[in-house]
């Protein structure tokens, strides 16, 4: 685990289940998942996701970035919070579901 000048925050690689001993062996009760698509396919391909925080922003694109990057995920998601952020901006946290 590599250390960051934010205090609290530590920086990991390699493979999922690796990654996840990591984090517990640290203390760490939960972590929050901040790659890029191809990170976040990864961990939802591996099924380590329980939960998504979407932020919808008053701005239409015309394109985007996949959230999964190349990976075919597909989630079933629970609504268990909206908060309204300002200017405009929701936050929703979703429970992902196991089959």
């Amino acid at each position: 685990m590599q250390e960051s000048t934010d205090a609290g925050v530590r920086y990991v690689g390699g493979e999922i289940l690796a990654i996840i001993r990591q984090i517990e062996a640290a203390g760490f009760a939960s972590a929050v998942l901040s790659g890029g698509g191809n990170t976040n396919g990864r961990f939802a391909k591996a099924q380590a996701i329980d939960e998504i925080i979407a932020s919808i922003y008053p701005l239409v694109l015309g394109t985007g970035l996949p959230v999964f990057g190349k990976w075919q995920v597909q989630l079933s998601l629970e609504l268990i919070g909206t908060r309204r952020l300002g200017a405009g901006v929701i936050h929703n946290r979703y429970k992902v579901l196991r089959d």
